[in-house]
């Protein structure tokens, strides 16, 4: 019995060797992830069977590890195909990110998409599905394969916003739409190209292009979209004084500014201007509107009194603000809120 047992040890030994040289030939280890393939394998190899049986399921699996990358071959190519055609919508596409993780993904109205990623150490795993669009302009990624739990947590997509700004082509994640609308929304940011790049889904055809004007978004969302960013600066410091916290919160140091931007610039109430010459305690000071006039707007700026933490200076004369995010108390900003929840 004992040498049977070493016999059969040392032959699963050998059949998970086989395999794993299989599936590195075959290309099916790329395909879905190939770590939880390798957890499964094991788990037959430890399993109860007899060999015969544990080699015939470690073969099922090699067999439908090669159809699925078959059909994902043939959709990628389809989809690339769909972007030539001067019939397909502008979105249609190849979009990554370099950001370091190696994610890229293929969408087409009419092939379905694709999802790619990968690593230093070769790819990760792949995935391809499905594209529906919505009346609201969003589309939609069903993916044939359930999110695996060895996969990176960036790769979980499913709904995007196609966004146009010049000559580039955003897939924006409808998790990060608010954060892309403030990020467009800054003068710092925007000067950046890198940040694009690095945070959101471009067009790989775009890379090398320009942004420029107004980021365009299907209908629904808008509202949330300004013209152009609204740019001004700070022309009166108006008074500033110390307000005492209350249930245990810390006291607050409170200036009343004046800035040089104002209704005809598309400044309203209830909105937050960032200063872009301060830091509050390391993070952007934000100035809230309290009353609009046509040429010029007036503000509050609050910021901490720490025990352990030099006293806050300024505002001064000529320090820069620019346009932040929308409010909620924006009734503007509200109704967009509602279709873009609405959309989904």
């Amino acid at each position: 019995m004992a040498r049977r047992s070493a016999f059969e040890s040392h032959s699963c030994i050998m059949l998970a060797i086989c395999i794993v040289c299989l599936t590195r030939l075959a290309g099916a280890e790329e395909l879905h992830y190939p770590v939880a393939v390798y957890v499964k394998m094991e788990e037959i190899l430890d399993s109860d069977m007899d060999i015969e049986a544990r080699r015939d399921s470690i073969n099922a699996i090699v067999e439908k590890m090669k159809a699925a990358d078959i059909e994902y071959q043939r959709m990628r190519s389809e989809i690339r195909s769909d972007a030539l055609d001067e019939q397909s919508e502008s979105w249609v596409g190849t979009y990554a990110k370099y950001d370091g993780t190696g994610m890229s993904v293929d969408v087409s109205s009419y092939s379905g998409c694709t999802q790619s990623e990968q690593s230093s150490m070769g790819r990760i795993g792949r995935n391809f599905g499905d594209v529906y669009s919505t009346a609201s302009g969003v589309i939609q990624l069903r993916w044939k394969f359930p999110r695996s739990p060895f996969a990176m947590p960036c790769t979980d997509i499913s709904e995007v916003v196609p966004i146009q700004w010049g000559e580039h082509r955003y897939l924006i994640d409808r998790t990060q739409f608010s954060e892309f609308i403030d990020a467009a929304n800054s003068p710092e940011k925007c000067s950046d190209p890198y940040y694009w790049d690095h945070t959101y889904y471009l067009n790989v055809e775009d890379r090398d292009k320009q942004t420029s004007g107004e980021p365009r978004a299907p209908e629904a969302f808008t509202d949330f979209l300004r013209k152009s960013p609204i740019q001004g600066e700070i022309t009166g410091v108006d008074s500033s004084e110390k307000v005492a916290g209350h249930a245990g919160e810390c006291d607050q140091l409170v200036t009343i500014v004046r800035i040089s931007v104002g209704a005809v610039d598309g400044v309203e109430l209830c909105e937050d201007f960032e200063l872009c010459d301060d830091l509050t305690h390391g993070l952007p000071t934000l100035l809230t509107i309290t009353r609009v006039e046509d040429a010029e707007s007036y503000g509050e700026i609050r910021r901490p009194i720490l025990e352990y933490w030099p006293a806050p200076s300024g505002p001064e004369l000529g320090w820069r603000v620019a346009a932040g995010p929308w409010r909620d108390c924006d009734k503007k900003a509200k109704a967009a809120l509602e279709r873009y929840s609405a959309a989904f």
